[in-house]
């Protein structure tokens, strides 16, 4: 992966879960590969059935160089059940990384960030590309559909106090933490993000 990723991983794959994007920004992909690689089944796979996840081509990565999306395995009635199911993944990674007993730290809370959302991030990019360039009804209702869902994840993550505490922990001890530059960056991006998003409110102005 490189910097040129967009963040849509998280970023995250969320600053823009409501446009089909995902959050901070393309910094992190180089930050993220400096660990190992995180594990490639989501966590709410095991909930799907499984007919669905096999006919359903977003399901798993795809095995095309650069992971391109494999446009003729593509129906626009695997667009729902992808978002619902990416979502559902994505929520569980979040928590995890929010519970997680052990300090915060660059690895296992901004990098594990980062390699979340992965099934999300992939029905986000496939799917605001197409429904851009040659969408049709059926995506549109799609997108109607989704855009709600994808404005309440996005806030379920950024509006998260637990999460919140862990990233703005790190961000104000950085200049302690060692970071290279693109780190650096990605921390503050983090931040940034999460306070516009209103994580600072008072939990009645959430």
């Amino acid at each position: 992966m490189t910097p040129s990723r967009s963040i849509a991983v998280f970023a995250v794959t969320l600053a823009a879960c409501a446009s089909h994007k995902s959050a901070p920004d393309a910094t992190a992909a180089a930050a993220a590969k400096k660990t190992a690689p995180a594990p490639a089944a989501a966590p709410a796979l095991a909930a799907a059935p499984a007919a669905a996840v096999a006919n359903n081509p977003f399901f798993e990565a795809s095995p095309l160089p650069l992971e391109y999306p494999p446009f003729d395995r593509i129906h626009d009635a695997d667009y729902a059940p992808g978002f619902e199911a990416g979502m559902a993944a994505h929520l569980k990674e979040i928590e995890a990384i929010a519970k997680d007993p052990a300090p915060p730290t660059f690895e296992n809370t901004i990098v594990a960030m980062e390699k979340s959302g992965s099934l999300l991030g992939r029905v986000q990019r496939t799917f605001g590309n197409l429904n851009g360039a040659n969408g049709n009804p059926e995506m549109q209702k799609v997108e109607v559909q989704m855009a709600p869902k994808l404005a309440a994840h996005r806030d379920a993550i950024f509006l998260d106090p637990a999460l919140f505490a862990r990233v703005d922990g790190l961000y104000q001890k950085r200049a302690q933490l060692g970071l290279d530059p693109e780190s650096l960056q990605l921390l503050e991006r983090y931040e940034t993000v999460f306070v516009r998003a209103g994580a600072q409110l008072s939990a009645a102005d959430k």
